[in-house]
């Protein structure tokens, strides 16, 4: 089944800042940016937040735990990443470099939603419906209408213990990778003993 966004999705933009964000070190609220979202990794922690003095603003940009996070800049396909917000700190903010998606159906997870926007379907997708020529935009009207297949919630289960069982052996390789490189710089560092 193919359903739009806002079927089963209330699409949030981010809190617009009146000028830089300036990191205030006792600040009492947490700002997501675009360069916290990474592929493969959901945001559990917000210790690494930058921090604000919130002087009691209002915004639906206020993350709830499972909200899924788009980036809404960059520069074309695979730019737009996509992370499922996971923390219970409700004294978090997007900023307006990201948009918000609030599930408001239970037909879909927020996983199964972050992977598919991730995948080259997805960031092929969303390269269409983009604005701008050189530096695109993902403007919160045209996500709204994105078009995202929707699977039985097993199937959407399955393709994400697939995705998990993939990351894990590529975090394996990766490692390998680092042990061949390190027994060989050390088979040189040694030949001159």
């Amino acid at each position: 089944m193919q359903t739009k966004i806002k079927n089963i999705a209330d699409v949030i933009v981010g809190y617009t800042f009146r000028r830089a964000i300036e990191e205030e070190k006792k600040g009492d609220i947490f700002v997501l940016q675009a360069k916290n979202v990474t592929l493969h990794e959901y945001i559990t922690d917000t210790a690494n937040l930058l921090t604000i003095f919130s002087n009691t603003f209002r915004s639906a940009a206020r993350l709830q735990c499972n909200d899924v996070i788009i980036v809404s800049r960059g520069m074309g396909a695979g730019t737009f990443k996509s992370s499922v917000f996971k923390s219970t700190n409700q004294n978090t903010i997007a900023s307006s470099s990201v948009l918000v998606i609030r599930l408001k159906s239970k037909a879909i997870l927020p996983e199964y939603l972050s992977l598919y926007l991730n995948a080259k379907d997805g960031q092929m997708a969303i390269s269409q419906i983009v604005s701008g020529s050189h530096f695109k935009t993902l403007l919160r009207r045209n996500l709204q209408n994105l078009e995202i297949p929707v699977p039985p919630i097993e199937t959407q289960k399955t393709i994400m213990k697939l995705c998990d069982t993939m990351h894990d052996q590529e975090k394996l390789i990766h490692k390998m990778s680092v042990i061949k490189e390190n027994v060989m710089n050390a088979t040189f560092r040694n030949i001159g003993v």
